[in-house]
């Protein structure tokens, strides 16, 4: 799917709801007091240059996605496996069990076709 099919939806449907919340969002600056953290957080996305432009930049570059799920599952492993590779042995084998497992996701990340195909070539009895 090329950017330009995914941005015609996203021009139709998001760009109108990303300019009423823009503009939603200056009213409430306004209408809440200076401390008040939501004024705050406002404050913070509108204030500064950049900010509001990078956080829309989803609607010109289709290949942008709002969520973060694609990293968020990335790290699972690591998170799961946290645990079980705290006892690595020693430092070196703890950097070589990091290396390792850089190097693994780095193939399937890059090359997921390939990684697939020596999995199925991979006689499992051997493990």
């Amino acid at each position: 799917m090329s950017c330009a099919t995914v941005i015609s939806p996203i021009e139709v449907l998001s760009n109108p709801r990303v300019e009423q919340f823009h503009e939603w969002l200056m009213v409430q600056r306004y209408q809440m007091s200076k401390n008040n953290p939501v004024a705050k957080a406002i404050n913070y996305m509108l204030e500064k240059d950049g900010r509001w432009e990078a956080f829309t930049r989803f609607l010109d570059d289709g290949r942008l996605c709002l969520s973060n799920n694609a990293a968020e599952r990335a790290l699972r492993g690591i998170a799961l496996g946290r645990k079980a590779w705290l006892f690595a042995g020693s430092q070196r084998g703890g950097e070589r069990a990091a290396f390792m497992y850089s190097l693994i996701v780095s193939a399937i990340f890059h090359f997921p076709a390939a990684v697939q195909s020596v999995v199925r070539r991979q006689d499992v009895r051997s493990w």
